[in-house]
């Protein structure tokens, strides 16, 4: 496993969007060696529009192109009610080190999707939904 160590400061400003913290189930899959596929889980860290960072014992490599799905948590309950899926590329991964007992990677996508909607027009229409109901 190629590991990338950069410091909270360098990688903070290299993002171009606002993350968010979320602890949302992970399912991603990609393309192994010797052409097999390959499937993990794990649990996000944080999440923006442009990508997620991902805790796993089963990182995928450096470079390589994923298919992820996050199952978001419910407002109300425990079943997750809603997905949100996205092709990407793995950009950074990160294995246990003192300071932290958890490995996992940096995934950056072209945007997240419910279904086949954009979330962006998704939000936009929960937005003006709440808009008219006020």
């Amino acid at each position: 496993m190629h590991v990338v160590r950069e410091t909270p400061e360098r990688v903070a400003e290299q993002r171009k969007s606002v993350r968010y913290r979320l602890s949302a189930s992970a399912l991603f899959s990609w393309d192994g060696s010797d052409d097999q596929h390959a499937t993990s889980e794990g649990i996000t860290r944080d999440i923006c529009v442009q990508g997620a960072y991902v805790y796993s014992a089963n990182c995928p490599p450096l470079q390589s192109a994923v298919e992820i799905e996050l199952l978001l948590p419910p407002l109300r309950g425990t079943i997750p009610t809603a997905a949100i899926k996205a092709r990407g590329r793995v950009l950074r991964v990160e294995e246990c080190t003192e300071d932290s007992s958890r490995q996992g990677f940096a995934v950056g996508v072209e945007g997240f999707k419910v279904g086949s909607e954009p979330v962006k027009n998704l939000l936009a229409r929960i937005a003006r939904g709440r808009q008219e109901t006020q």
